[in-house]
């Protein structure tokens, strides 16, 4: 018997030494890696026309009588495995416009502190958001 659990301690022992996770350089990571680091699990990943960048959305329903839910997201450039633009908005809905522009939408009359109007864009291209103007 002393020698079934002196097995198994060796064994439990390297198991735990071999299955060290290794940290990853940032530079590498891919769209999926960095999600799950972020937010664990319960994220969508929606790609672009050209799949040059991510769109990565968590939202949580604070209440489940709110239409817009407060969400998490990031885009993501794949060619430089880099996050070029994070935000946190409640009573929102976000999704891609086109393929260089991001529609984020807010309840009217919700105050956000981060943003200018219930209706912006944000441009992939020229990194900065913008008002939405109806096209």
């Amino acid at each position: 018997m002393r020698r079934i659990s002196i097995l198994i301690t060796i064994v439990w022992i390297s198991c735990n030494q071999n299955g060290q996770q290794v940290t990853q350089n940032p530079s590498t990571m891919t769209v999926d890696q960095v999600a799950r680091e972020k937010f664990q699990e319960d994220y969508q990943i929606t790609l672009n026309d050209e799949k040059t960048h991510a769109l990565v959305t968590k939202s949580i329903k604070t209440n489940p009588n709110q239409l817009k839910s407060t969400i998490y997201l990031f885009v993501f450039d794949i060619a430089h495995s880099s996050i070029i633009y994070e935000n946190q908005i409640a009573k929102a809905t976000v999704g891609w416009l086109n393929n260089t522009e991001i529609l984020i939408e807010t309840e009217p009359g919700v105050y956000q502190p981060n943003l200018d109007a219930s209706r912006i864009i944000y441009d992939i291209e020229e990194q900065q958001e913008k008002a939405y103007i109806s096209r």
